[in-house]
């Protein structure tokens, strides 16, 4: 289940932001570009690329990736994501490691993995707090396996 936008609009007031588009309205304002985890790689690598281009066309702008994730997510699952994300846009698109950033949001109520990508100019003093909900006292998040392919 995504985010709905009534659930997208505080995280938006709380970072300022007057528009959701895909480029800020003024110097200081972040953009915001938001995506559920269950799609497909190739159409994440499509936002990824969006998202680094617009951090390499800005040499002001820090790329920031922030993860919530579900209540039916694994343990570290929103972890591993951000680091996909980061290394993929280092790696992939060139993007120097000082110039993005990731954080696991927390949990939220709803389903699956909610990635925002989040560009903030470099002159900020202090990245905000970011809105999450602690898991329900006594849940216990599940360890999730992979399957290993066979080499």
């Amino acid at each position: 289940m995504a985010l709905t936008l009534l659930q997208i609009l505080p995280l938006a007031a709380l970072l300022g932001i007057t528009t959701l588009n895909a480029s800020p309205t003024s110097a200081n304002e972040p953009w915001i570009s938001h995506y559920g985890g269950g799609i497909s790689w190739g159409y994440e690598k499509a936002q990824i690329d969006n998202f680094a281009i617009q951090i390499m066309h800005d040499p002001d702008l820090i790329g920031y990736i922030l993860v919530y994730s579900g209540a039916d997510s694994c343990r570290g699952e929103a972890q591993a994501r951000a680091l996909r994300i980061k290394n993929y846009m280092m790696k992939a698109r060139g993007v120097p490691w000082n110039r993005v950033m990731w954080k696991d949001g927390g949990r939220y109520t709803g389903k699956g993995l909610e990635i925002f990508h989040l560009g903030f100019d470099r002159t900020i003093v202090r990245f905000p707090d970011f809105p999450h909900e602690p898991p329900p006292k006594g849940q216990i998040i599940p360890e999730c396996r992979t399957k290993r392919s066979a080499r």
